[in-house]
Protein backbone atom coordinates (compact mmCIF):
# COMPACT_ATOMS: atom_id res chain seq x y z
CA UNK A 1 0.00 0.00 0.00
CA UNK A 2 2.74 2.37 0.88
CA UNK A 3 4.18 1.66 -2.48
CA UNK A 4 0.80 2.78 -4.21
CA UNK A 5 0.73 6.15 -2.21
CA UNK A 6 3.81 7.31 -3.46
CA UNK A 7 3.00 6.33 -7.30
CA UNK A 8 0.22 8.23 -6.75
CA UNK A 9 1.70 11.20 -5.27
CA UNK A 10 5.02 10.83 -7.70
CA UNK A 11 2.07 10.78 -10.55
CA UNK A 12 0.35 14.29 -8.91
CA UNK A 13 3.35 16.18 -8.59
CA UNK A 14 3.83 14.79 -12.41
CA UNK A 15 0.65 15.93 -13.30
CA UNK A 16 1.52 19.49 -11.88
CA UNK A 17 4.66 20.18 -13.16
CA UNK A 18 3.38 19.59 -16.75
CA UNK A 19 0.17 21.50 -15.89
CA UNK A 20 2.62 24.68 -14.95
CA UNK A 21 4.71 24.32 -17.91
CA UNK A 22 1.68 24.48 -20.17
CA UNK A 23 0.35 27.31 -18.30
CA UNK A 24 4.05 28.98 -18.48
CA UNK A 25 4.32 27.64 -22.11
CA UNK A 26 0.54 30.12 -23.01
CA UNK A 27 2.12 33.00 -21.12
CA UNK A 28 5.18 32.99 -22.54
CA UNK A 29 3.34 33.08 -26.28
CA UNK A 30 0.73 35.71 -24.92
CA UNK A 31 3.50 37.29 -24.18
CA UNK A 32 5.61 37.47 -27.57
CA UNK A 33 2.85 38.24 -29.55
CA UNK A 34 1.85 41.41 -27.52
CA UNK A 35 5.83 42.22 -27.79
CA UNK A 36 5.44 41.75 -31.31
CA UNK A 37 2.79 43.88 -32.05
CA UNK A 38 3.31 46.64 -29.65
CA UNK A 39 6.68 46.04 -31.74
CA UNK A 40 4.73 46.52 -35.62
CA UNK A 41 2.69 49.46 -34.19
CA UNK A 42 6.30 51.61 -33.67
Amino acid sequence: MKNLRSLSASCIILLLVTYNSHMTNIIVQVESGILSYSLEIQ
